[in-house]
């Protein structure tokens, strides 16, 4: 009785399996990729794929990123039978049938292979249309089935967009390279070469280059010697090749410097140099600055460089400021620096002015060649003999400041009783002091009182 029961049993069981493996719903999903540009695989996987007799399916993708090329790793429950795979427009049509039904329960169906260049494309089961996207078994009948959409997105590979081009600034100025460039995951390198190109090197961010992992890579505090090193950035990302722009040159401009030279000086006839360096194939120039007019008393100038042809030079004051003009068809250099274009003469009484370059308007400090192109052109507060060895020259600064001063001692307080033998303190001011003052000395002289 009790072998009867199981063999029953087992009946059943057979017969009922089908059909409990039919009432489960058949999933497809189509993989969701992201992959560099070139070959691109999308997996179609199932789930609850059994008692399966035929199977219909229509996937559509972007056509202007994504192309069909072909399908492989065919499920073996599929590989007998018949079987058709191709390609219409923006579909992938797969359709199989057979008398043996596939039972593949939850894996893989195959996989589609697509070239793919940069951009993004979704993977859709279509739907919409009976009998694009159904499964039946061997008998015809209709199997329940749901689908899961999927995507490819293809990477971007590094590509320079815009060149970093050449870069010219003043000697001292800080000069910036700069590249545009797109890529997935994209870092940046910059490399520069300090013998026209014949070796390239690897920069790390210091006091001399910033940005070095960035777009924008800056050098700070030019000078001279830089003139003509070569710079490139080297853009990779997820994918590859790497992106190599074109070298771009720094070009160092020696600026044509004014500057004036005077220390403190006595009251009376002041005489203020204006010095100038690379002064170089000038044609013309026109000058400004200012004064304190309660201080100083424009009375004219001297000593107009010999190079210049005096006819053709214009000096005057108006209220508190000094114009200078000249120009010429035979456009002058003078080979030394710090080489005096002219003397302006002041009559100066104690007190303190600021000599301020008129940068602010236009054309008030400039000099030209003789087409008529501005000259680029410094002008600092003070004269450094050594310039090109001071690092921080900002460009057009204003002037200096003059302090006028008769040498003067002054006791505070000027009489005081002392006793013989204590002390006291007395206070000394001294005015004007210089250089020709030094070891000068103070003699208190003690009265004796009866």
């Amino acid at each position: 009785m009790k072998t009867k029961l199981i063999k029953y049993i087992s009946i059943l069981f057979i017969i009922a399996l089908p059909l409990l493996l039919q009432s489960q719903t058949i999933n497809t999903s189509a993989g969701t990729v992201s992959e560099c540009p070139g070959d691109i695989v999308v997996p179609i996987n199932v789930t609850n794929c059994n008692g399966v007799g035929a199977i219909s399916l229509v996937l559509q993708f972007n056509t202007s990123i994504l192309t069909f090329l072909n399908y492989e790793n065919i499920n073996p429950q599929i590989s007998s039978g018949f079987l058709i795979v191709n390609n219409s427009g923006d579909k992938v049509i797969i359709s199989w049938a057979n008398t043996n039904a596939a039972n593949i329960g939850d894996g893989k169906l195959m996989d589609l292979r697509f070239s793919g260049i940069t951009g993004s494309s979704s993977l859709s089961w279509n739907t919409q249309i009976s009998g694009n996207c159904e499964y039946s078994d061997s008998n015809g009948n209709i199997l329940p089935s749901s689908y899961t959409n999927g995507s490819v997105s293809v990477y971007q590979v590094p590509l320079i967009t815009t060149q970093p081009s050449d870069k010219s600034v003043l000697e001292y100025q800080n000069a910036t390279f700069s590249v545009g460039a797109i890529a997935t995951g994209i870092q940046y390198q910059w490399y520069g070469s300090y013998n026209g190109g014949a070796n390239w090197i690897e920069l790390s961010n210091s006091s001399l280059y910033s940005g070095v992992t960035t777009a924008n890579l800056t050098i700070y505090n030019t000078q001279l010697t830089y003139n003509g090193y070569l710079y490139r950035c080297e853009v990779t990302g997820t994918c590859s090749p790497p992106a190599l722009t074109n070298a771009a040159m720094l070009i160092i401009i020696e600026p044509l410097i004014s500057s004036f030279d005077v220390e403190n000086v006595c009251p009376g006839t002041i005489a203020i140099p204006i010095l100038t360096s690379n002064f170089n194939d000038v044609a013309a120039f026109s000058l400004a600055f200012s004064y304190n007019a309660s201080v100083l008393t424009f009375s004219g100038f001297q000593g107009l460089n010999a190079a210049l042809p005096p006819g053709n030079f214009v000096c005057n004051s108006v209220e508190n400021k000094v114009y200078l003009s000249w120009s010429s068809t035979t456009p002058m250099t003078f080979s030394l620096p710090d080489t005096a274009l002219v003397e302006i003469l002041f009559t100066g009484l104690t007190g303190s002015s600021n000599l301020t370059w008129d940068t602010e308007t236009a054309g008030n400090c400039e000099y030209t060649y003789l087409n008529a192109e501005e000259i680029a052109s410094v002008f600092r507060t003070i004269h450094l003999p050594f310039y090109r060895f001071h690092k921080l020259i900002p460009n057009r600064l204003t002037g200096l400041s003059l302090k006028i001063q008769v040498p003067a001692l002054v006791f505070r307080p000027l009489l005081r009783g002392l006793i013989t033998s204590g002390r006291s303190a007395l206070t000394m001011v001294v005015y004007g002091m210089t250089l020709s003052m030094e070891g000068i000395m103070v003699v208190l002289h003690r009265q004796l009182f009866p």
